[in-house]
């Protein structure tokens, strides 16, 4: 009998939404802080690089978390330097699935080739899932979708794996 990848998918997603991360309960004040260790890739002017994450919690419980986004990707004919600043919720803190929603405004700085250098600033939303795999390290995914609103018109998106530590 075969399964297709997004039925299985759906499956593993399905089990672990409700089954509690057994190590994430062993202290029991949360991490106020997170780092990220992202590789990304943006699929419109294609580039890939580093894109590290801080996230600050606040408050003391709750999914909302701060986030600063700093970057560094190449392209084929450029260098790519975002730095995004925003918020993020993540959501099921004590479980192993942890589905992300976010928003905020990037400053996007290209040096490119053959050239000018070209500033925008633009609005991302972002959307993702990670998963507990102890109490301070978790793995996942995201993506996000930009539109620029100075700095000339123009549309982004990308997608991140997503490598967190609780600090």
């Amino acid at each position: 009998m075969r399964t297709s990848p997004v039925a299985a998918v759906a499956c593993l997603l399905a089990a672990g939404v409700g089954v509690p991360a057994a190590r994430a309960q062993e202290s029991s004040a949360p991490s106020r802080f997170e780092l990220f260790l992202s590789p990304e890739v943006t699929l419109v002017g294609p580039s890939a690089g580093l894109r590290p994450e801080l996230l600050m919690r606040l408050g003391d419980t709750g999914p909302h978390r701060l986030r600063l986004a700093p970057g560094l990707l190449q392209g084929f004919e450029f260098t790519y330097i975002p730095v995004a600043l925003g918020y993020r919720a993540s959501f099921r803190d004590g479980q192993v699935v942890r589905p992300l929603l976010g928003a905020g405004l990037e400053y996007q700085h290209r040096f490119v080739s053959d050239a000018e250098p070209a500033q925008q600033l633009a609005f991302y939303l972002e959307a993702g899932a990670t998963f507990a795999v102890t109490s301070r390290l978790s793995l996942g995914l995201a993506g996000s979708a930009d539109v620029t609103f100075r700095g000339g018109p123009g549309a982004g998106l990308n997608v991140r794996a997503l490598v967190g530590w609780a600090l």
